[in-house]
């Protein structure tokens, strides 16, 4: 008679440590495959973003502004908005098309000219755009040749903004002096250092 093998304390330990680095894999694969789910849907999204502007810019002459007049309240007077919403009908979105038509200059009394709770990210990136203001610290600019550069500051500190800006205008090949703009680092209320770009420092 063979005498039936039991289970050691080492072997329970092995088989768990096998189980939980295969649970480990598995977890690892179902999020690699989730984020490449967004990237794609995102990418998808930014496309339809840039055609809603061209669509804008089509129709208007015009690419939307910094800010734009959203609908003119019961007083006269225009409410402004971010060129956000004056893509809103452009983009193929049903849910960004009722937005525009119900906070804007067509839309009920009850809701002409109120501030819808809107944020771009949430139509570019649903789920995993991060709270705040999307525009907060933009720069844009064009240059003449057509040219042009847009500068977003990550963690939404204005900082940075001025430096990097100068930094990529003089990668274009503007002349800006070497002095120009430094931003102050304050401490108390007082000027304790700068920041510099170190986009194309030596």
């Amino acid at each position: 008679m063979v005498a039936a093998r039991r289970f050691t304390l080492l072997n329970v330990v092995v088989v768990l440590l096998v189980v939980c680095f295969g649970l480990v894999l598995f977890m690892y694969y179902v999020a690699r495959q989730r984020w490449a789910a967004q990237q794609q849907a995102t990418t998808t999204r930014m496309v339809l973003l840039y055609q809603a502007i061209d669509q804008f810019e089509t129709a208007q002459g015009v690419y939307p502004g910094y800010r734009v007049t959203q609908a003119i309240d019961g007083t006269g007077n225009p409410v402004p908005a971010s060129w956000a919403f004056a893509i809103l009908p452009y983009l193929d979105n049903p849910e960004a098309q009722a937005i525009h038509q119900q906070y804007g200059s067509q839309g009920p009394e009850a809701t002409r000219g109120q501030k819808p709770d809107l944020r771009l990210a949430d139509f570019i990136a649903p789920g995993v755009s991060r709270p705040g203001p999307i525009l907060s610290f933009v720069v844009n600019a064009a240059l003449p040749d057509g040219r042009a550069i847009a500068v977003k500051v990550a963690d939404g500190g204005g900082r940075a903004r001025t430096p990097v800006t100068i930094a990529a205008l003089r990668s274009l090949g503007v002349d800006i002096a070497a002095d120009a703009l430094p931003e102050p680092v304050l401490g108390h209320g007082r000027p304790v250092g700068e920041v510099h770009a170190l986009v194309g420092a030596s």
